[in-house]
């Protein structure tokens, strides 16, 4: 295949030159040679200790979406340091609380530091050249879904833990669903309680299913004590109608292969738990999760702990790509994306009592969304060599800025509409690359883009 590259100088209308290029007689085809964008990891120096966001496909997830500054995040737990540097850049300039002290400041107290080990892992800003990277916090200089701390507990010098009460659970869920908050973390539990016991929470929790997914963390065993008793009922929140039951996995260089975490409970009574997210081997590195601390310093979380604020980013992810999904929609998706793991556990209609439906992918739960309710694309988005991606009828992309759809792969659309802005250009359109004959797009609407349809070597359209 021959080819020209023309350079032009900086104030030409290129678009205008490449119209009048494929008027031309003998000239083939005239496009602008576009940027793509490369799956590439952050610069934060602590992201070479974060195995779990490779092993659970974040990285690539990044390339559909880094969160949308419109989806708020809330963490309800002992507090969160909101000013820690890596955390700051994606606080909620005004909705934070502090429903112990009664004020804006959600700030821990010393020896606190649960919420902010929570909090970092959802919003703590990648490519920022500090700390970390975690999932949905942006990128570089533009913000991530914005973070909201509730605090609701803190530290109890008699037992020597973090303490919740449950009133003031309650007043944070009300919180979220008053005030647009979509996403909210409880990584706590109320051990040994019955319903009859937590009347105001779950009163609560009722009042927001629906509106806020709610994600939770399983508990470590019946006490907090990592003795998992299935023949139990999960604890409170996790097992309420209406909230995302996370569990842990587990996975080193002394496993054959993930499995649960040992202490993360499950339960044979009925199917509470949704998902397991990976936390690795406590004290085994690399495979602890690398977080903020208050401070403005970093350090380690495990547990149902860790994994359920990993669960509860990929849910604000899934709302960024399309936030009109219900929570309903948006664990379903979760549930259905996730990958099945631990050879002896037994899968009946996709889910296992240890592992729920599996351990959560984020790459799989975003193209699962893209592919089944359509949404707003702030990227180049690629069909891959090899895959088949199959649009539900009815559905809209749209693209905020000059991104292009490459094909691949194989893409079967029928009665979908691909559009841009809602002015002409303002994206780039679809561009077959390489791909196959098989592509089918019937009844689609094509509108806004700078070329509708455009095929590079031997991807043509018949």
């Amino acid at each position: 295949m021959g080819y020209y590259k023309l350079t032009f100088p900086r104030d030409a209308d290129v678009e205008v030159i490449c119209k009048t290029l494929r008027l031309i007689g003998g000239i083939e085809h005239a496009a602008l040679n576009h940027y793509g964008q490369l799956t590439s990891d952050p610069n934060d120096p602590l992201w070479a200790q974060q195995w779990q966001g490779i092993k659970q496909q974040f990285r690539e997830a990044w390339d559909i979406t880094r969160g949308s500054s419109t989806i708020l995040v809330g963490v309800m737990d002992s507090g969160l340091d909101i000013d820690h540097p890596d955390i700051s850049p994606n606080k909620h300039p005004s909705l934070s609380w502090d429903f112990v002290d009664g004020d804006s400041d959600p700030s821990e107290e010393p020896p606190s530091n649960h919420g902010t080990r929570v909090g970092g892992l959802i919003s703590a800003r990648p490519n920022n050249g500090i700390g970390l990277a975690e999932y949905a916090g942006g990128w570089a200089t533009t913000q991530g879904c914005q973070i909201v701390g509730l605090r609701v507990g803190g530290y109890d010098s008699e037992t020597g833990e973090d303490q919740i009460t449950q009133e003031r659970a309650a007043y944070a869920i009300l919180h979220a669903r008053d005030n647009g908050i979509k996403v909210v973390n409880m990584s706590f539990a109320f051990y040994g309680l019955a319903d009859n016991d937590l009347p105001t929470f779950q009163a609560a929790v009722n009042a927001a299913n629906g509106i806020v997914v709610m994600v939770a963390a399983s508990g470590n065993g019946v006490k907090n004590d990592d003795s998992v008793n299935p023949s139990l009922s999960l604890p409170a929140p996790a097992r309420w109608n209406g909230v995302i039951a996370v569990g842990a996995a587990r996975y080193g260089a002394t496993l054959p292969e993930e499995l649960r975490w040992i202490g993360s409970n499950y339960t044979t009574v009925d199917n509470a738990l949704s998902v397991v997210a990976s936390v690795g081997e406590a004290g085994v590195s690399p495979y602890t999760l690398q977080t903020t601390q208050t401070g403005d310093t970093y350090s380690t979380i495990g547990r149902t702990s860790g994994a359920a604020p990993q669960v509860a980013a990929l849910a604000a992810l899934i709302l960024s790509v399309n936030n009109s999904l219900t929570p309903a929609q948006v664990k379903s998706i979760i549930e259905s994306t996730a990958e099945k793991i631990g050879s002896s556990y037994t899968y009946t209609y996709g889910r296992a009592p240890e592992v729920g439906y599996g351990r959560i992918n984020a790459y799989k739960a975003l193209t699962y969304t893209l592919k089944s309710y359509g949404g707003t694309i702030s990227a180049n988005i690629t069909i891959p060599s090899g895959e088949l991606w199959t649009l539900s009828s009815g559905i809209t992309w749209t693209f905020t800025g000059n991104y292009k759809l490459r094909v691949e792969g194989t893409l079967v659309a029928n009665s979908v509409t691909f559009q841009g802005s809602g002015y002409p250009g303002s994206w780039f359109g679809i561009e077959f690359y390489n791909a196959p004959w098989n592509q089918s797009l019937g009844y689609c609407v094509i509108k806004d883009a700078t070329y509708a349809l455009n095929s590079i070597t031997s991807g043509l359209l018949p």
